[in-house]
């Protein structure tokens, strides 16, 4: 049993020190490894940020742009709207723009 311990203390203790050796060699010929300045990793995003906020539109909560082109696919939910007509009160279904 005491064999058996020490042989995974072993195995243990040799992955330990070759998984980081093995990681640095992999990354031996990148070209970001190898600047001496303090920050040699480099950030790229392609294309823009989705910039977007939430906005109280029709008694709830959207997400939208900051830029707002009402020429756009317009995107609508349909609500039922109440109204008087000769005294009865009737419902119809309107379209509202978010």
């Amino acid at each position: 049993m005491k064999k058996k311990i020490i042989i995974l203390g072993l195995m243990i203790a040799s992955t330990v020190l070759t998984l980081p050796l093995a990681g640095y060699a992999g990354a031996a010929n990148k070209p970001t490894s190898v600047g001496t300045g303090t920050n040699t990793q480099i950030s790229v995003s392609i294309g823009q940020p989705r910039r977007r906020r939430r906005v109280w539109r029709n008694g709830r909560w959207i997400w939208t742009s900051y830029v707002y082109s009402p020429y756009r696919n317009r995107r609508y939910r349909m609500v039922r709207r109440a109204y008087w007509d000769d005294g009865y009160r009737r419902t119809r279904l309107v379209r509202v723009y978010y």
